[in-house]
């Protein structure tokens, strides 16, 4: 004696994509920490294509926060130097049981250190004001001989920070007898980068009279 009747069986899935790393940002104004957009940066690599309002997409300090869904960071969220990494977890809004996580490394790089250089001097062969400067003379003054620094000129402190107008050798200054630019300096190994002012001087080359009479 026996009865037969049906129910239906539902998966929910939750899995994260692989976020690629690590994601790297500068410091620039030095103050120790950068702001970071966390969901606008990876939300599409977490989904790799599935629908965003089937999902939620937090982001945590730390596995136990991931695996338990507490304490998610805010937006933007200040990463510390020299860099974290953040815990990612998604979950399927059919069921928030279903859920899977996944990391990234945040790298927080630093400006390069730099010199204050000593001014370029050239003399002023014809007495004007105006005189040609071979500018990257003063790189290694400025680098301090670090191979991974390389640097740029510009006339303006706008055009070192947005890294326009570099200035080409040799240079003549606009200003008689002396003159600024700004040195842009970008390190190799960081996305980082500083500048610094280089003073130029010129000086009139000394004028030597033949005396009228010998000395007698």
């Amino acid at each position: 004696c026996f009865d037969l009747t049906e129910f239906d069986i539902y998966f929910t899935v939750a899995n994260a994509g692989m976020v690629p790393g690590p994601f790297v940002l500068c410091d620039q104004d030095e103050d120790g920490v950068e702001p970071i957009n966390l969901p606008f940066l990876f939300n599409d690599f977490v989904l790799n294509g599935e629908d965003p309002l089937q999902y939620n997409i937090s982001y945590h300090i730390s596995q136990v926060d991931a695996d338990t869904s507490i304490n998610p960071l805010p937006i933007p969220y200040l990463v510390n130097v020299p860099g974290e990494t953040i815990f990612i977890r998604i979950e399927n809004l059919d069921d928030i049981s279903c859920f899977d996580t996944t990391t990234v490394d945040v790298d927080v790089d630093s400006p390069p250190v730099v010199i204050p250089p000593t001014p370029l001097v050239v003399c002023d062969i014809d007495n004007d004001g105006f005189a040609d400067f071979n500018l990257h003379d003063a790189d290694l003054d400025i680098t301090g001989g670090d191979p991974n620094l390389t640097v740029t000129y510009h006339p303006t402190q706008s055009d070192a920070d947005n890294n326009l107008n570099e200035l080409a050798d040799p240079y003549t200054n606009d200003d008689p007898y002396t003159d600024v630019v700004f040195a842009r300096i970008e390190s190799t190994a960081t996305t980082c980068y500083n500048t610094i002012i280089l003073t130029l001087e010129v000086r009139d080359t000394p004028m030597i009279l033949e005396p009228a009479e010998p000395l007698r």
